[in-house]
């Protein structure tokens, strides 16, 4: 089995050869923040709840009123696997990855999926405490990601 170091991964997850995200009038907003180096996420402007992924009508209170807002990029990991198989285009070079379920910590239940970044993949951990880092894209966009908190996380 082929291994890379933590920085290896972190370097073959961020190359541009990466297929780039879809950015359309749903998700634009999302993507803006992201590009100012801020995790938006949609927000119920009657009951307040946040929801991701993002849907048109609140499943809580049915309210089609909403905004997108910053969240701290704290969390936990709920779920995760460990792709060894080069089998997703784009990303060959940098298996074995993480992709992480991260429940953020603005709301029990608000589910965030991404890559873990800056750890072997295999130290993964349900209840490992992550935060948010941004992997620069090609044309400016900047790819929400996790990472081990260091130091003082809760």
């Amino acid at each position: 089995m082929r291994r890379f170091g933590v920085a290896r991964v972190t370097e073959v997850l961020s190359r541009p050869q990466r297929p780039l995200p879809v950015i359309d009038e749903a998700t634009a907003p999302f993507w803006a923040a992201a590009r100012q180096g801020m995790l938006a996420i949609l927000r119920c402007e009657r009951c307040r709840r946040w929801r991701n992924p993002p849907s048109p009508v609140c499943p809580d209170c049915w309210s089609e009123e909403a905004e997108w807002e910053p969240v701290s990029g704290l969390g936990t990991v709920s779920h995760f696997t460990v792709l060894r198989q080069p089998r997703v285009r784009g990303f060959e070079a940098a298996v074995p990855y993480a992709v992480v379920v991260v429940e953020l910590d603005e709301q029990a239940g608000l589910l965030f999926v991404s890559n873990l970044v800056e750890a072997d993949p295999d130290t993964v951990r349900i209840g490992m405490r992550v935060q948010l880092r941004f992997e620069p894209l090609e044309g400016g966009l900047r790819l929400p990601q996790f990472a081990p908190v260091r130091n003082g996380g809760r």
